[in-house]
């Protein structure tokens, strides 16, 4: 007795142009979401941070990390919804020209289709859908509950030569004053920027050691932003704060690269010769 031929049910076809352009501009606006949702809350803690006038520079600390739980849910859960349908071939308006459906196709339709055919779904698996949706749903809004925790954790240096420490919930755990350091080290450092770390630059950091072991570092870049100033901002401040301690315990390291610092922050005439004054060489 001859068998029974079977019917070859095939892949989805290729998606549409239309359907590729709008899948694509998806990720597109995915991934603006990703970035704002990374890089608002880290702007927003700059704007916190410097809404004091007495702080002069910023270092941020662990609690930074808690950012990436929620950002870290929502690029998961986003990303996985859209490459799964997009690898399925899953069709939203479908090609004008094709015929969807059994018996050679299966049996997904373009979600815009005019007259689409029913496709029966049990009881069981609509409850099972809702549940996995409701379960991922709340996982989500539970990852953003650390989201305002990212915000507040800081050490801050102040203009009275203060080092001010606040936790997560921006609350002041430690507030060293000027004369509770027992070491200031000045020094030159060398740092990398750009893919694979290629480019090579020269910065400056100070260094506040107290006598209890606690220790806090702000380099050039953690100081605040002033364009209005006639030079570097973090320079005159560096020079300024160094005013504020006892110069028995300020240490320099690295004095002999300060050309280097000259050229890669292409410093002027006047900015050079405070560069040189904050280390001692006058």
């Amino acid at each position: 007795m001859a068998r029974k031929a079977k019917k070859r049910i095939h892949k989805m076809p290729p998606l549409s142009f239309v359907d590729k352009t709008i899948y694509w501009l998806l990720l597109l606006l995915l991934c603006v979401a990703y970035f704002v949702l990374l890089f608002g809350p880290l702007h927003l803690r700059h704007i916190i941070a410097f809404s004091d006038e007495s702080v002069m520079a910023v270092e941020d600390n662990i609690s930074t990390w808690w950012l990436g739980v929620p950002w870290m849910s929502f690029f998961l859960m986003t990303f996985i919804l859209w490459v799964q349908p997009y690898q399925d071939r899953k069709p939203i308006f479908g090609r004008w020209n094709f015929k969807y459906g059994p018996p050679a196709w299966p049996k997904v339709y373009p979600l815009f289709m005019k007259n689409k055919p029913y496709v029966f779904v049990s009881e069981r698996k609509r409850k099972e859908r809702k549940q996995i949706a409701i379960i991922l749903l709340v996982v989500l809004l539970i990852s953003f509950i650390p989201l305002p925790w990212s915000l507040y954790g800081r050490d801050c240096l102040k203009s009275n030569g203060s080092v001010a420490q606040y936790n997560m919930f921006n609350k002041q755990i430690h507030d060293f004053s000027s004369g509770e350091f027992e070491k200031i080290e000045i020094e030159t450092y060398r740092y990398s920027t750009g893919k694979y770390h290629k480019t090579r630059h020269w910065g400056v950091r100070m260094v506040f050691i107290t006598a209890s072991g606690n220790k806090y570092t702000f380099d050039h870049k953690e100081f605040r932003d002033d364009t209005q100033s006639e030079m570097l901002y973090w320079l005159v401040a560096m020079t300024n704060i160094k005013k504020r301690y006892n110069p028995s315990i300020i240490h320099y390291e690295g004095v002999e690269d300060l050309s280097f610092v000259v050229t890669d922050k292409n410093l002027t005439e006047e900015e050079t010769k405070l560069l040189y004054q904050l280390f001692g060489q006058t």
